[in-house]
């Protein structure tokens, strides 16, 4: 999809303290309009720490504009960049001034800021922290939908969220959480253990060693398929 030509404007109704529902429902139809919901109903534009990506490697994916520590995963597009880009220029036009000075347009996502307006009409903070504390026990890495820069990443974001909430996690318990949440062969092979109170090193070596490993056998189940050819 190509981005529209057209001057963006907004909800009928500007977002207040007391209107989130009939906001919500004239931002879901003018969103609808031009098929830009997919931004704010799902985490989409996903976000990696730079640090955990080879040098060689960073050209392949595209910089996170006024975070120079953050890069889009490769599954993110330049057109997906400006879409979402139109989504928050649409949600900008439709949120009352006192609101939009506690937002962040410039680093947050579509989906983001979503989130954090949805949020406080959905639950308390202490609904809230019981929400992600849940999603925390239940996460699980399937290298099959996701590389493990984008799940740390994720975790990532639940743990800033929950000191905004008034509840820190310190580094050994973020690992309590990976640890959990991934096979054990993992485990063994990175030796992540060794830095079970260093979170940032932690996450810096089981990316590594997936990476290495995803490599590793995938090397070999090509070895092993053209030896097969042979026969």
């Amino acid at each position: 999809m190509s981005v529209p030509s057209y001057n963006p404007t907004g909800t009928k109704n500007l977002l207040g303290k007391n209107n989130f529902k009939t906001w919500d429902d004239e931002l879901y139809l003018l969103l609808e309009r031009y098929n830009l919901n997919k931004y704010i109903e799902k985490d989409i534009m996903k976000k990696i720490r730079k640090d955990t990506i080879k040098d060689s490697n960073l050209n392949k994916y595209i910089e996170v504009r006024n975070n120079k520590n953050l890069v889009y995963a490769q599954s993110v597009t330049k057109e997906m960049v400006a879409e979402d880009n139109l989504t928050k220029s649409l949600m900008a036009n439709s949120i009352s001034e006192d609101i939009k000075e506690k937002l962040s347009f410039k680093y947050n996502t579509a989906y983001e800021i979503y989130k954090i307006l949805s949020t406080p009409n959905k639950y308390s903070n202490n609904e809230r922290k019981q929400v992600i504390l849940k999603e925390l026990d239940d996460l699980k890495f399937n290298e099959n939908n996701e590389t493990m820069s984008m799940f740390t990443a994720h975790m990532d974001n639940l743990f800033t969220e929950l000191e905004n909430l008034g509840e820190t996690k310190t580094d050994r318990e973020k690992y309590d959480y990976l640890f959990n949440s991934i096979k054990i062969n993992l485990i063994y092979i990175s030796n992540m253990n060794s830095y079970c109170d260093n979170w940032k090193k932690c996450c810096e070596v089981i990316i590594d060693v997936h990476q290495h490993n995803k490599y590793l056998l995938e090397k070999r189940a090509i070895k092993y398929n053209n030896n097969c050819n042979k026969l």
